[in-house]
């Protein structure tokens, strides 16, 4: 919360300085909106409504539908309070993608964005950790789950329109499959003897320690990046070095969010929000209190 605030009060700020790229100039859009929209986990909806907004706030729809996932599934969960009933609800949710997403494809901004389909993607994960936390597959069912969720990520990074074009609507559920594939074999990867972290990938991992940080901080980067190369005149040929400049400033802008800001909020809340337990002093502490130090 502490980082969405900051950036909802920066991009507020830049939009009132009429910055370029920062500034909301759709019909039907305003600040005021905006805000509610992206504080009151809805912006995904208000989108679908009125159209795309700027870069920095559009990056804001994903995180209006796990939010409110998470503040739902909980409930869900008390509600039912059985797995035999948690586990199909949760199964029909993700199988539900497909469909769901077809179902809205008169509107482009609401098929992407729509709670649903989102949802039923948060669904296959929340099936992945029940199945992980109750089943140990032998050596043979970890590697087969390794490359399959590899080919399917490399099919959808590779030749994404093909797949769309074969698959329609079912891509979507190839791409949630094939990354939960990698999980589960990731998740087995200590019973074989393969629980150290690979050397070389720690600056990897980072990404994932700070995918929060630069979620909510990339596209400035992405802005920044994109002006100087117009300004350069650079060849279009040559766009994809660009990353080369890109990936690095918002892997660096992520890591000072996560020093400056949302670590240091972190320690606070945490110190505002719990208080340790103060035990009273017994007869037996009170005794040993008493003994004389060696």
């Amino acid at each position: 919360m502490p980082c969405l605030l900051a950036l909802v009060a920066v991009l507020s700020v830049l939009h009132l300085l009429a910055v370029p790229d920062y500034t909301i100039t759709r019909a039907g859009q305003s600040l005021p909106r905006a805000i509610i929209a992206a504080l009151g986990l809805h912006l995904n909806w208000y989108e679908g409504q009125t159209g795309y907004l700027p870069g920095n706030w559009d990056v804001l729809w994903s995180l209006s539908i796990e939010e409110v996932f998470y503040l739902g599934f909980p409930l869900v969960c008390l509600l039912t309070r059985r797995l035999w009933i948690l586990v199909p609800m949760l199964l029909l949710l993700a199988l539900s993608m497909p469909w769901t997403h077809a179902a809205l494809s008169g509107n482009e901004i609401w098929q992407e964005k729509a709670y649903l389909p989102g949802m039923a993607a948060i669904a296959v994960g929340v099936l992945g950790a029940l199945l992980a936390s109750r089943w140990t597959p032998p050596r043979r069912t970890v590697n087969l789950l390794s490359w399959l969720g590899a080919l399917g990520l490399v099919a959808v990074m590779l030749d994404g329109a093909a797949l769309w074009h074969s698959l329609r609507d079912g891509y979507l559920l190839v791409l949630t499959v094939s990354t939960l594939c990698l999980l589960l074999a990731s998740r087995q990867r200590p019973s074989l003897g393969h629980g150290q972290p690979m050397r070389g990938l720690g600056w990897l991992r980072s990404w994932g320690r700070l995918s929060y940080e630069i979620y909510l901080s990339h596209m400035f980067v992405v802005f920044a990046v994109v002006r100087l190369f117009r300004l350069s005149g650079a060849d279009y040929r040559w766009g994809l070095l660009w990353y080369l400049l890109a990936l690095p400033s918002c892997w660096l802008l992520g890591a000072a969010v996560e020093r400056w800001l949302s670590t240091p909020c972190e320690r606070w809340l945490r110190r505002q929000l719990t208080t340790p337990a103060r035990a009273e002093p017994t007869a037996l502490h009170q005794t040993t209190a008493e003994l004389p130090v060696a």
